[in-house]
């Protein structure tokens, strides 16, 4: 697979319905989330968090939303 956007550690994952996959946060990472698209293999920015997270939990909705949850923030 391509080199993520951001260098990320203790983020968040979730694998969407299409194939896609969406990856938020890290303490060290910036707010913004990346997705992954396996077809093409390479990520593209996407939406994030309002602060930063990490050891959160991200999954993937039956209605193509996101939830974020829970894990540690830093400002």
């Amino acid at each position: 697979a391509a080199p993520m956007m951001s260098e990320r550690c203790n983020h968040g994952a979730a694998a969407l319905a299409d194939g896609h996959v969406y990856v938020v946060g890290g303490p060290f990472s910036t707010f913004d989330g990346e997705i992954y698209d396996p077809y093409a293999d390479r990520w593209c920015g996407s939406f994030g968090l309002v602060m930063r997270r990490a050891y959160h939990s991200t999954t993937a909705l039956r209605n193509h939303n996101v939830i974020v949850s829970v894990g540690g923030g830093w400002s």
